[in-house]
């Protein structure tokens, strides 16, 4: 059995009769940002250096080349990096304003920014650092301008007294808006169970 694919590159593509519009893999069109045109030259930021250019005349354009996987990634790296550094500002600013962050205690649960901000502040102000390490395998998926993740990973806890790891599960959904940054729609972490 085949292992299933588990990233698709995003393109832009010219449509003649309807103008240009982004399309994945299985050629589902995607919206295409306002003031964007193909046959110009034109450059779209990310958040972080993501940026949209024509590769080549008219044809297939992708996101600097990054696949939804690479997307992914660096999303989760920067997260990981902001969460261990207590960087609350830089943090939140990774969640979409209408974003959930759902952790893998009960309590761990918050709705819009505000609230993400709140949790998030709770969390640094305690003697020990969080972080996430190896996602892999990262599965990723596109519908329209969103991705969805899944990926085992490793929850990463410090404090005064050493390091310790456990074992985790990311998933989650970024969306790109309309000023090009994508951003988590929701981001949630779990401790898997040993089954019998």
């Amino acid at each position: 059995m085949a292992a299933p694919e588990s990233h698709r590159e995003l393109a832009l593509h010219s449509a003649p009769a309807q103008g240009p519009s982004v399309s994945i893999r299985n050629n589902r069109p995607l919206p295409v940002l306002p003031g964007t045109d193909v046959d110009t030259e034109w450059v779209r930021p990310f958040n972080t250096g993501y940026r949209m250019a024509p590769v080549g005349g008219t044809g297939p354009t992708t996101f600097d080349a990054m696949t939804s996987g690479e997307i992914v990634d660096d999303v989760l790296r920067r997260i990981a990096g902001h969460v261990e550094r207590r960087e609350l500002d830089a943090a939140v600013a990774l969640f979409h304003e209408d974003g959930v962050l759902v952790g893998s205690e009960s309590w761990e649960w918050a709705e819009g920014i505000a609230t993400i901000e709140e949790h998030l502040a709770f969390l640094f102000a305690r003697p020990q650092t969080y972080t996430w390490r190896d996602w892999e395998p990262l599965v990723t998926g596109t519908v329209g301008a969103v991705i969805w993740f899944i990926s085992p990973a490793t929850l990463v806890e410090r404090d005064g007294a050493g390091e310790r790891s456990f074992p985790y599960r990311l998933s989650g959904v970024l969306e790109r808006v309309v000023d090009g940054r994508w951003l988590l729609r929701l981001l949630n972490g779990s401790e898997p169970t040993v089954g019998p």
